[in-house]
């Protein structure tokens, strides 16, 4: 009996492929913008969405150059958790229980290596490679009680839009 390894890439939908392709030239055009060269990583940079009227809240990392990436925080609720996680700094069992306690979308830049497997498969899917460091994008949800994940339906993730 001869097992076959299903191939993720092929589940992938047509129209939800076109809109990966879409986010990623996205993700390529912030990564060659540098954000993280001028925006300082405490200024937190408010953006309103012309259809609700409510406030998503972005905040670039990056400045020492450990992390490069945009977290973006959905409406009072992720501004509130934002806050939350800020004041906890500094207390270590504080600190991981208000990131994993976080409702975000995170766009970061990694190392081939340290991206998620699914996130590999929409890359392989999109036909991107990059090479170098910090040059991998990763998006990615964090919801509060589950690991980070990338989002399984970009229209709408869970309270989170990519438009």
């Amino acid at each position: 009996m001869s097992h076959t390894k299903k191939n993720k890439a092929s589940t992938l939908s047509p129209e939800i492929l076109a809109l990966w392709q879409v986010v990623l030239d996205l993700a390529e055009k912030i990564r060659e913008l540098n954000p993280w060269l001028f925006v300082n990583g405490s200024t937190l940079l408010g953006v309103r969405d012309p259809v609700s009227g409510e406030t998503d809240w972005c905040s670039i990392m990056g400045q020492e150059r450990q992390c490069l990436g945009i977290v973006i925080y959905s409406g009072q609720p992720g501004l509130a958790r934002y806050y939350q996680m800020m004041q906890q700094a500094g207390d270590v069992n504080k600190e991981i229980d208000a990131q994993i306690s976080q409702h975000a979308m995170v766009l970061i830049y990694n190392d081939k290596k340290y991206n998620h497997p699914d996130m590999e498969t929409i890359l392989q899917a999109c036909g991107r490679r990059y090479r170098g460091a910090y040059a991998w994008p990763e998006l990615c949800l964090h919801e509060p009680g589950f690991y980070p994940h990338p989002p399984q339906d970009l229209c709408n993730c869970d309270g989170l839009s990519i438009r």
